[in-house]
């Protein structure tokens, strides 16, 4: 283990339990419950994989504690009845063999639950705010009671503590916050007052499940509207003073974007939130908000800006990332993206198990496991074609199982489309992964084949036992008059064509790649339009940052949408609108980015005629994201 990483590995004692280090893995939802809230088999495998990798606590994701009308999602921890106790305790046994404790999230979503997912019931909060309803005093007293029942079958199912959620706009952040609490009792008004209920949860729990089960706050810093920063020092020092063993800092007042620090965010931009409670409070703090780079991390813990670095998205990407760093393999480190895609995206919009865009692994770990990777009865030569993520995607797991793997490379270079992914504003991290993604081909022995064109005379000189088509496919450039006038905007994301300040540049195609291409362009200081035949621009993107690139986009430049290029001059563009009125738009350079071609389909037919076993994955069986090119990588490896 190198110096400048050590101060991670450091033991803490929170409370009255001790954790072997710095590391916390906070709450992330993974939709691993069932609808009436038991617990389904993929949970104990994903936790233990967590433990395993190192990391000193895990913070298990929420569970409701007032079922229904406080769930927050539709497949959520049900904790007021002892239903999945016995399954639980089985899991945390798990966890703890591995030196880990773990503490569970309980919440109450507040104004936040919807009735779809509640039963029918209208949501609650302080004060009627958002279409909640306020709650009566005796339903206020109700929940403090049914926090502490949860925490108490928190302990019989053997976790080490519990930490209440009372951040990001949920119930107990919006008792505590001025701008919603309009209550006249005894739990509205002056912050002691808000405070009294969070107070009484505390004191409860630990009368109830006595000492040394942990308690933690998640208290949420800035809100908007709100408590002040000033204010939530305040409450920290409260929580303290309750009987609270550690605060957990966050902020945003709502999620989920608020919350969640996209590709567009710095690493570690809440730490200012954490170094002022450390000021006021004697207890640990933990500090939450894109925590990632390892050296980053052990200067948050050895510059005395937090005690605990809560590192979440990343150790769904790499659970191993504590034993990496500290087995001085940190380059072997699997990075995260940050684009919320597999793990968010599977909750907000697909409503299954949480996943990972780079991580195949991630969710269906209780069917295969990246520490134990069966290997094949018969190794086999297996020919790759396409250096993308899917192609190298699959070379791992193959030559993980044992086969002669091949990957053969029209490029100079690896990566595909991957690499212009990673050439657009906010998108470093995908270099990193490209990165990652070349040298664990080289780890895993796969041979490596760049500026090889590959046909069939080629494939019949390796003599291969299966060929795996991972082509991918190109920007195609459409029929439209005067194509000869426009650029593939390929070239011109790759810089193979570079663009000016002040220059107006046209993109025809307004999904994900033509988007990110106008933003850099108006970075760069140049005047981008994008032009689209679609109702909205960057369908089918990431989540949050295609959210944020369509707002910066209307902002910035000019985005027309429902409309038909007609004709591309040497300096304009015409193209009809929705009423089929014809306009003309000035353009210095026309890059065109609507649709992609598939790549290598005449070789898998001649392959197919020639007898060879041949299969197709990623853009070249269908359009893919990373998630999906990495995934049906995945599967084919440990199919074939």
């Amino acid at each position: 283990m190198k110096e400048n990483v050590k101060a991670l590995f450091q033991p803490i004692r929170v409370g009255g339990i001790e954790l072997k280090n710095r590391i916390v893995m906070p709450p992330m939802d993974t939709c691993a419950f069932n609808f009436d809230g038991t617990v389904t088999p993929k949970l104990m495998p994903y936790m233990r994989n967590r433990a395993k990798g190192g990391a000193g606590l895990i913070i298990q994701e929420c569970a409701d504690t007032s079922w229904p009308e406080g769930k927050n999602g539709p497949r959520e921890l049900r904790m007021d009845v002892p239903d999945s106790i016995t399954f639980l305790h089985d899991m945390t046994n798990v966890v703890h063999s591995f030196g880990t404790k773990i503490i569970l999230q309980l919440n109450h979503a507040g104004f936040q639950s919807n009735p779809v997912n509640c039963e029918g019931r209208q949501s609650v909060c302080p004060s009627d705010f958002n279409g909640a309803r306020a709650m009566t005093h005796e339903e206020v007293l109700k929940v403090i009671q049914d926090f502490i029942v949860c925490a108490y079958n928190a302990k019989l199912a053997g976790y080490d503590g519990v930490e209440l959620h009372a951040a990001h706009g949920y119930l107990l952040n919006c008792f505590l916050n001025p701008a919603i609490n309009k209550r006249e009792d005894e739990f509205g008004g002056v912050i002691e007052n808000r405070f009294r209920m969070v107070g009484e949860i505390i004191k409860g729990i630990r009368e109830k499940c006595g000492y040394p089960f942990l308690i933690s706050v998640r208290l949420g810093s800035v809100d908007n509207p709100g408590n002040t920063l000033e204010e939530s020092v305040e409450i920290a020092y409260m929580c303290e003073q309750a009987g609270a063993d550690m605060v957990n800092m966050s902020s945003g007042f709502n999620p989920p974007m608020d919350t969640n620090p996209t590709q567009w965010a710095q690493e570690g931009l809440y730490i200012p939130f954490s170094e002022a409670v450390k000021k006021k409070v004697s207890i640990p703090v933990a500090i939450v908000g894109k925590l990632k780079t390892p050296e980053f991390c052990a200067d948050v813990i050895k510059n005395g800006s937090a005690d605990l670095v809560c590192v979440g998205r990343q150790l769904l990407c790499d659970p191993e990332w504590p034993n990496k760093i500290m087995q001085d393999r940190i380059n072997e480190i699997r990075p995260c993206l940050s684009c919320f895609d597999g793990c968010m995206g599977a909750l907000l919009t697909r409503n299954e198990i949480t996943r990972c865009s780079i991580n195949p692994y991630v969710g269906f770990e209780d069917f295969q496991s990246e520490n134990n990777v069966p290997k094949t009865a018969e190794p086999k030569t297996v020919l790759v074609v396409g250096g993308g993520i899917s192609g190298m995607q699959f070379a791992i797991i193959s030559a993980r199982r044992g086969n002669r793997v091949i990957l053969a490379e029209k490029e100079d270079h690896l990566g595909g489309q991957m690499l212009l992914a990673g050439l657009t504003p906010h998108k470093e991290a995908v270099l990193k992964a490209l990165k990652w993604f070349e040298e664990e081909c080289i780890r895993r022995g796969v041979e490596i084949r760049l500026n090889q064109n590959v046909d069939l005379d080629y494939v019949n000189t390796v003599k291969p036992d299966q060929v795996v088509l991972a082509a991918g496919a190109v920007f195609a450039m459409p029929p439209i008059e005067g194509i000869e006038n426009a650029v593939n905007g390929a070239d011109v994301i790759a810089r193979k064509i570079e663009t000016k300040p002040g220059q107006n540049v046209v993109v025809i195609g307004g999904g994900v790649a033509g988007a990110e291409l106008a933003h850099r362009i108006v970075l760069e200081g140049g005047k981008a339009a994008v032009l689209e035949m679609l109702p909205e621009i960057c369908r089918g993107g990431e989540l949050f940052h295609t959210m944020l690139l369509k707002d910066y986009l209307e902002k910035n430049a000019t985005v027309l949408t429902s409309v038909a290029v007609k004709k591309i001059n040497p300096d304009s563009v015409e193209y009809e609108d929705a009423d089929h009125v014809r306009h003309t738009i000035p353009a210095d350079l026309t890059a065109v980015c609507a649709g992609q071609k598939k790549m290598g389909l005449g070789l898998y037919d001649q392959l197919l005629e020639a007898g060879y076993e041949a299969y197709r994955i990623g853009n070249n069986e269908r359009a893919a994201n990373f998630l999906n090119a990495t995934r049906s990588a995945f599967e084919l490896a440990y199919t074939i």
